[in-house]
């Protein structure tokens, strides 16, 4: 009994205690390499806000400028109010226009030119009509292919801009609308495009006079604006609240325009959280060459 009193228990409470204090070490260690991991990653955090603000500064913009010299390219596009559009089928449209479209005579015309004040070369751009606009938007070339091949059926409100605007670089626009829709003067329009490092913009109400902010978006939503499926959006618009849209079909189409809602929405949802993290340092914006 004297030698478990004597060496036993002296070098059991000698091993407790150094796992004890072993523990303690331990844990202190690890809660300092967590502490520096956290100083870290508020650094790293701090570095990305201040590397996406300086990305924002040097983007692409475009500006309204009154210098008409050097112009790039022109790019003529033509404004046409709905015509009684009718629901052919789930997912097409027909539209009816008057042959007056493809006389000079019946169309008005402004002009505006845009110049890249920016820092960054914009690679791919569109103009977009503001939602639920009223009008079609096609280029003044295929608008006058119709007369030969006579495809009149489907929604715009999309046109492509030149590509490659580099900075100090200017493209003049044209917009051709009907004399007897002279309200279509104060239309305004959207901008949309991305830069030499694969960043996407947005600009509201290019052709108007005032300085328009630049915003950040996310690819998904650029390309929900790019989309493919306009005549479906342009059902979803004008369709989903009509009483008798179900009776046109043997399909439930309200089901179609359901989904389309939820896909918006969603894609609305990605945009906000997007912007947010950005903002907050979550991402980084893209920049080929150094900040520094």
């Amino acid at each position: 009994m004297e030698i478990v009193f004597n060496v036993v228990i002296p070098i059991i409470t000698s091993i407790i205690g150094g796992l004890i204090g072993g523990l303690f070490t331990f844990l202190g260690v690890k809660m300092t390499l967590k502490s520096q991991d956290k100083e870290r990653q508020k650094k790293e955090i701090e570095k990305t806000i201040e590397r996406n603000k300086r990305v924002i500064l040097t983007r692409p913009e475009m500006t309204l400028t009154k210098n008409c010299s050097d112009i790039k390219a022109v790019e003529e596009i033509c404004l046409l109010p709905y015509i009684k559009p009718k629901l052919f089928n789930e997912k097409e449209i027909l539209f009816n226009y008057s042959d007056d479209i493809f006389k000079e005579e019946y169309w008005d015309k402004y002009e505006f030119v845009l110049q890249n004040t920016g820092k960054r070369e914009i690679i791919s751009a569109f103009l977009q009509l503001p939602y639920k606009s009223g009008f079609n938007m096609y280029s003044k070339i295929l608008l006058m292919s119709w007369e030969d091949a006579y495809v009149r059926n489907y929604y715009s409100d999309v046109c492509s801009l030149p590509s490659y605007i580099r900075p100090n670089e200017k493209i003049k626009i044209i917009i051709y609308f009907p004399k007897i829709a002279p309200k279509l003067k104060e239309a305004g329009l959207d901008l949309y495009f991305y830069d030499e490092d694969n960043n996407y913009w947005y600009q509201s109400l290019i052709n108007f006079a005032g300085r328009n902010e630049v915003e950040i978006i996310a690819p998904d939503a650029y390309f929900m604006h790019r989309r493919e499926e306009c005549n479906f959006w342009f059902i979803y618009d004008h369709f989903y609240y009509a009483k008798d849209v179900e009776k046109c079909f043997k399909k439930n189409i309200r089901s179609l325009l359901e989904e389309k809602k939820r896909t918006n929405w969603a894609r609305e949802e990605k945009q906000a959280k997007f912007v947010q993290e950005v903002e907050c340092g979550k991402i980084a914006l893209k920049y080929k060459l150094p900040l520094e």
